[in-house]
């Protein structure tokens, strides 16, 4: 078992059926809305990318002692904010 703590509470009959419902509902909602894979593809890669590119930097000068210093520049502050901006965009575009 991968999360044996987050399962203790349910039994493996609903955990079971839990999953068999959660592969059928997808499977159904991808067989009706018939996603373009390269559009898919597209959309998964921006918000990994934007992810890597703005977010992380910015949470590194958040988080990490030794980048404190930059946390409240103007322009750590701007790509942080840009950062937001594109995965908001990013994921509108999924649902577009």
């Amino acid at each position: 078992m991968i999360a044996p703590r987050a399962t203790q509470g349910v039994s493996d009959r609903v955990l079971r059926y839990g999953v068999i419902a959660f592969v059928f509902v997808t499977g159904v909602l991808v067989a009706v809305l018939n996603p373009s894979i390269l559009d898919l593809i597209s959309v998964i890669g921006g918000i990994f990318m934007t992810f890597l590119v703005y977010l992380v930097p910015f949470l590194l000068f958040r988080k990490a002692k030794a980048f404190a210093h930059y946390a409240h520049r103007p322009d750590a502050l701007f790509v942080g904010f840009m950062g937001a901006v594109i995965m908001a965009v990013s994921v509108w575009e999924m649902f577009r």
